[in-house]
């Protein structure tokens, strides 16, 4: 499943709370639905800082996605089991959840959790206003970030619903987007 993208403003405030929230001695960070480099540095630039905020703390970014030519570190359909992955201080999933389909979701938040450490750290971003995006496919969930907490068993540390603009020319009738961000601590 794809990440479509992370936001200038979403990637901002995540590194404020990350900074804020994440100890020191988290090391390891794993990007489900991280497309690849050539996406977060090329298509979506932005993306970057967040890679460069995790080199400058001297983290170790793994990669999961389904697509072998992103070349992720690890090839997965993480609707599928995922026990032999291990477990990461910090795990992402930033615009992965739309695009899973609604009779495997409960499979992938679990799948999602199991993938934190004990005391690790659950970064999750979904739309909230945004028009339909299929890639591989739009299951149109698109929950306030309450809503979003609520689908998670770890303890919230920051939630917002954050507007965004948009800035591909096929929405620029609508550039005005939401985004719902949640940080959960396991």
């Amino acid at each position: 499943w794809y990440n479509i993208i992370m936001w200038l403003y979403e990637v901002e405030q995540s590194i404020k709370q990350l900074e804020e929230k994440l100890p020191r001695s988290a090391k390891t960070v794993l990007d489900v639905g991280s497309e690849g480099e050539k996406y977060r540095n090329v298509r979506q630039p932005w993306n970057k800082k967040l890679y460069d905020y995790f080199r400058d703390r001297e983290m170790k970014v793994f990669t999961m996605d389904l697509d072998p030519q992103t070349k992720p570190d690890f090839v997965h359909d993480i609707t599928e089991p995922v026990s032999e992955f291990g477990s990461y201080d910090l795990v992402i999933a930033a615009h992965l959840l739309e695009h899973i389909p609604m009779e495997s979701f409960d499979t992938v938040i679990n799948n999602l959790e199991t993938l934190v450490n004990i005391g690790g750290f659950l970064l999750v971003s979904v739309p909230h206003k945004y028009p339909y995006h299929e890639r591989p496919i739009d299951n149109m969930w698109r929950p306030t970030w309450e809503e979003l907490r609520d689908v998670f068993k770890g303890k919230l540390l920051y939630g917002e619903t954050i507007e965004v603009e948009h800035t591909l020319p096929q929405y620029m009738n609508d550039p005005k987007c939401q985004v719902s961000c949640v940080l959960l601590k396991y």
